[in-house]
């Protein structure tokens, strides 16, 4: 956790905050059984600001890179979230906004994925979405 502000800090928070419409729209667990996690490497406490955006009651853990000593793209972040939500490769998708960290690395281990991009981007070789709610038609 961060001691003092820093701009990665803000603007990890502000990615946070601009999810945080979009998946209390999304996620449903009256109408799904959907096990969501974060595999994290941010440089803040990803759960204290889920918890005060109120969106941390749509997560079943939050897996910090710090904590498991490994972070994305190494698969074995992949894998560890994997293990402890008890689920398999081939049954989870992995949402992010990262080419490389998030869409490529998930794919390495096996996992299906989406790149969240808010802007417009057609790419026929990566499955693209521009906001979470598009993320449960997919399921």
């Amino acid at each position: 956790m961060c001691t003092r502000p820093c701009n990665k800090c803000k603007q990890q928070e502000s990615q946070l905050e601009l999810s945080q419409t979009s998946m209390k729209d999304s996620v449903s667990y009256s109408s799904r059984e959907i096990n969501c996690n974060i595999p994290s490497a941010f440089a803040i406490d990803t759960g204290e600001i889920l918890a005060n955006l109120d969106l941390a009651k749509y997560f079943d853990f939050v897996m910090a890179s710090s904590e498991v000593k490994t972070a994305k793209p190494d698969p074995r972040i992949f894998q560890l979230a994997l293990e402890k939500a008890s689920i398999l490769a081939k049954d989870a998708l992995h949402v992010g906004d990262s080419y490389e960290l998030d869409y490529v690395a998930a794919r390495a281990a096996g996992l299906d994925s989406l790149l969240l991009c808010r802007e417009k981007m057609e790419r026929n070789d990566v499955s693209v979405i521009h906001t979470l709610s598009e993320v449960l038609p997919r399921l």
